[in-house]
């Protein structure tokens, strides 16, 4: 099971342990990259770099937040909600984002955002299965968890906390006797997941109040680049970032003006970016951009065990 998704043993521990933090601090015999001067220059880098990345990746794209998202239905059962969505992405098809939260009249404190891998999906839906499987029927549905929905149940009646699960385009059921889901991956997903958090966004109990991401592998790449080029993302989480191999064959030119360093370097200035991987000091040219332009925010590692 991804454990990103296990919130109970996942989030909670996160916040309130230091779960073996193995690099945050300045990098002072840093080498390998150039450094800008100061913040303008590295403006002017930003704004290059993601305008390069658009024109060759995304010309469809446009400067406007989503406006067009619809609530379904609203399902309460055993003391929690589940709002499911639906939405468009940038090209123009049907997306569902769920929402699942405590049913006491009280408004979130945090949202978290989960893209949802084939794996997360199953795990998804396993864990709601015994609170709303008549609303999920459209699925081929796993066994209960039922453990994991009481902690889930368990973690919201303390915590304020509202956890939000996007299918994304790329995430389809296979046909054949199986019925499991297929993850196929490509740049789009970025696309999908920017509209996600613009749904959030146009919510009122959703508007003002932090938001994390949290994703694995290729879903932590994609999360990472969408989070980029949106406003008012507090904090990433992104389990196994460097285990992610087939990425650069997502975008054109092979991500030359902004690969994953470079993207953890735009966002490491606005967001808490914890990373969890052996990844020693893989990531070590943020760390020494923030400290060289005088940032607070340090990219945090912490080792993962599958």
């Amino acid at each position: 099971m991804i454990k990103y998704l296990i919130i109970y043993y996942g989030i909670i521990l996160i916040l309130f342990q230091t779960n073996h933090l193995i690099y945050s601090n300045e990098n002072k015999e840093f080498k390998g990259f150039s450094l800008p001067d100061n913040e303008n220059e590295w403006s002017k880098t930003v704004m290059n770099s993601k305008s390069i990345f658009i024109r060759e990746n995304f010309k469809h794209w446009n400067n406007k937040s989503i406006k067009n998202a619809s609530e379904v239905i609203t399902y309460e059962n055993k003391d929690l909600i589940l709002r499911e969505y639906k939405f468009l992405n940038y090209k123009s098809k049907q997306l569902t984002l769920y929402i699942l939260q405590s049913s006491r009249p009280k408004k979130s404190s945090l949202i978290v955002l989960n893209p949802l891998t084939e794996e997360g999906l199953t795990d998804f839906l396993s864990i709601l299965r015994p609170a709303f499987e008549k609303y999920l029927k459209k699925y081929p549905l796993p066994k209960p968890n039922m453990k994991s929905l009481v902690q889930h149940q368990r973690m919201f009646s303390k915590f304020d906390w509202a956890m939000a699960y996007l299918i994304p385009s790329g995430l389809k059921i296979n046909n054949d006797t199986t019925k499991k889901f297929q993850m196929e991956y490509d740049r789009f997903v970025i696309g999908d997941i920017r509209r996600a958090i613009q749904t959030l966004r146009n919510e009122s109990d959703f508007e003002n109040i932090p938001l994390w991401i949290q994703a694995e592998k290729n879903m932590a790449v994609l999360s990472l680049y969408a989070s980029i080029f949106e406003p008012n993302i507090n904090r990433l989480d992104l389990y196994n970032l460097g285990l992610s191999k087939e990425y650069e064959t997502f975008f054109k030119n092979k991500t030359k003006y902004l690969d994953i360093s470079n993207a953890l370097s735009i966002s490491i200035k606005n967001t808490n970016i914890i990373l969890y991987e052996n990844a020693g000091n893989q990531w070590k040219y943020a760390n020494a951009l923030a400290s060289k332009l005088g940032w607070v925010n340090k990219i945090k590692i912490r080792k993962f065990e599958e």
